[in-house]
C-alpha cells in the first residue's frame, strides 16, 4: 500500500498474541497499518486479529502446525450500504497467495479458511473494501 499509512490504535483493532507465536519465530513482530485502502496486518503463529475498514469488518486467528504452514481462519463482513464490498485476502512469506473472501452485499459475512502450502513463518493479510 502506498501513500500516508498510521499505526492503528487498539480501540480500533486488537491483537493478541499467543505463546506459539514467541517460539516459532522469536525476532518477527506483528504490524498493523491502517491507510485510505483499508488494513495490512502481518502476524505469526499464534496472533489473533479484528480489523475494521470504513463499511466492513473481519477477524482472523492464525496457527501454525510443526512443519511450519500457517492456517489463517475467520470472516469477513460488509456492514456498510455503500455500494461496495469488504473483503481479506492474504500472501504468505512465501509468496503463496490465499483465495480472497468477499462479502457482499450490506449483512452478508463470508468464512474464510485457508492453509498455507509451504513454511513460511509468517502472513500478510488485508481487509480493504472496493
Amino acid at each position: 500500500m502506498s501513500g500516508a499509512a498510521l499505526t492503528i490504535s487498539a480501540t480500533a483493532l486488537s491483537i493478541s498474541a499467543g505463546p506459539a507465536a514467541a517460539s516459532q519465530r522469536g525476532t518477527l513482530a506483528s504490524s498493523v497499518v491502517a491507510s485510505s485502502q483499508g488494513v495490512h496486518v502481518r502476524g505469526t503463529c499464534g496472533d489473533v486479529f479484528n480489523p475494521s475498514a470504513s463499511g466492513g469488518s473481519a477477524a482472523w486467528n492464525l496457527s501454525c502446525d510443526p512443519q511450519g504452514r500457517i492456517r489463517i481462519t475467520g470472516w469477513v463482513h460488509d456492514y456498510k450500504a455503500d455500494g461496495k464490498c469488504a473483503f481479506v485476502k492474504a500472501v504468505a512469506g512465501n509468496n503463496e497467495t490465499m483465495p480472497t473472501a468477499k462479502a457482499c452485499p450490506k449483512g452478508v459475512t463470508t468464512n474464510f479458511d485457508w492453509k498455507t502450502t509451504g513454511a513460511t513463518g509468517i502472513i500478510n493479510a488485508y481487509l480493504y473494501t472496493a
